[in-house]
Parts: structure tokens; sequence; C-alpha cells
């Protein structure tokens, strides 16, 4: 904050609603300049966004206690790396009779820091789809289990559910 005008400035103010600072600075002299530093933790609503926008402002007074005030605005702009990833393992290496079944299990992760929407999974040789709403990118990173088995000639059968890891 620097005093630009040619008169002392009282009741000097600093507020800034994103990080919570409100702090008297008191009384500024011309050509005079004050420094508060303040921090913000990043969430991931803001990585999703892709920015925080921040404003600050100042205000005081000046000797025929008009009040005086200014704004500054600060933009950070997030680095969003989506990153899909996905795993196919069978519950064997080989088959010898017809009819058997063969377990495949499809594990997808989020391993990017930005949370991923209207995610779908699709295995064509079983026809099995599956669709995840909403997916956040959590510590440990969230995962998608698609479990299902396939009997040639006959109907995929499967399940989702959420995995650990």
């Amino acid at each position: 904050m620097e005093n630009t005008g040619n008169v002392t400035l009282d009741n000097v103010t600093v507020t800034d609603p994103l990080t919570g600072l409100n702090q008297v600075i008191g009384t500024l002299a011309p050509a005079a300049t004050a420094m508060r530093t303040t921090t913000y933790t990043i969430t991931q609503g803001d990585i999703d966004g892709g920015r925080v926008i921040n404003t600050a402002s100042v205000t005081g007074t000046d000797p025929t206690t008009a009040a005086q005030s200014t704004v500054a605005t600060a933009t950070v702009t997030a680095v969003q790396t989506p990153i899909l990833e996905i795993t196919k393992t069978a519950d064997r290496n080989f088959y010898f009779l017809d009819g058997q079944v063969i377990r495949y299990t499809l594990e997808v992760e989020n391993k990017g820091n930005v949370t991923l929407t209207d995610v779908v999974v699709t295995d064509n040789l079983t026809g099995f789809t599956g669709r995840f709403r909403r997916w956040f990118r959590v510590r440990p990173k969230p995962s998608r289990r698609a479990i299902y088995g396939y009997l040639g000639g006959s109907e995929p059968r499967g399940s989702v559910e959420r995995g650990d890891s």
C-alpha cells in the first residue's frame, strides 16, 4: 500500500476477505508505503475452477475526515492436469473348458489433480458399461473397480464398486 496523495491518511485499514486479513495500519504519510503478507490455502474447488481471484481493499481518512479507499486484485491460475488411467486384469491366465467364466477387473483411477465428471468405462467384449457421475481426487486417490464375469455365448454379469486404491 502506498499513499500516493499529498496529505497524511489516518485510520488506514487493509482488508482481504479471502484470506481473512483485516488489519489496521494506522497513519500513512504522503509517499509512505506499508506492506502486509497474508496467505490462502488452495482447495480442490480452486483447482477445478482453474483460478483464484483475490481482491483486497484499503481504506483511510484524510485530514478533512473524508473516506479514501482503493482496491487491488490478483489472479493466480491453476495448472490443471487431468489424467485418467485404466487397468484391466483377468482372474486367470488360461482357460481349457467350454463354459468357463473369466472374471475381469477394470480399475479406473484419477491420477490427475482435477475432478473428473461423467467418467464412462466400456468393455466391448463383454458389453459392460459403467458410469460415474462425479469423481473426486482425494488422498488416497479414489478408484472405481468394475468386476464382471464373461461366459462365452451368455450375457455378461457384473457389478461396479468403489475401490480404495
